[in-house]
């Protein structure tokens, strides 16, 4: 029974510490989802030999491919924003998980790109992760689903942090 008290209170604790804006985030992704579902202009069945002679086009193409089998739109500009919006939410989304575990590609990116932009090599990726998940307790990335910090906007919050 003990056991199990403390399996539970490890996966709430697990839990918080990850809840900072990353409910805002996964939000602001599934709304940007579902707008960019909307409006994307239906496409119509394919088959395999049509896929294989190129009539589908990338997703975030706003252009249409002509055949055989007619044009067959692909997206719209509007989806192809609402793709660009999630991207730029899931970086910063993976940016603070990753910081609060101390390591991976995106702090290592944003910490590259800092030590260039203030020409210091001495910083750590430790210190970055430090500022970005106070900036996470602290709720300065989201104080509302319209107001989430963009990852760019997480760089120059962590590059005038250490200035």
């Amino acid at each position: 029974m003990r056991s199990v008290f403390l399996t539970l209170v490890i996966i709430f604790n697990v839990n918080n510490a990850f809840s900072g804006c990353n409910n805002l985030y996964k939000a602001k992704i599934r709304k940007s989802n579902i707008n960019a579902a909307a409006s994307t202009t239906a496409i119509p069945l394919l088959s395999s030999s049509a896929a294989a002679a190129g009539y589908y086009a990338p997703l975030t193409s706003t252009t249409t491919t002509t055949g055989t089998l007619g044009s067959v739109p692909v997206s719209t500009s509007s989806s192809t924003i609402s793709n660009a919006q999630v991207e730029v939410f899931t970086k910063a989304k993976e940016l603070i998980n990753q910081s609060k575990i101390g390591f991976g590609r995106r702090l290592t990116t944003m910490t590259d790109n800092i030590r260039l932009t203030l020409n210091d090599f001495s910083i750590e990726e430790s210190t970055i992760a430090n500022i970005i998940d106070d900036g996470d307790r602290n709720l300065v990335f989201c104080r509302s689903i319209d107001e989430l910090f963009t990852f760019p906007a997480i760089r120059n919050y962590v590059t005038k942090r250490l200035r």
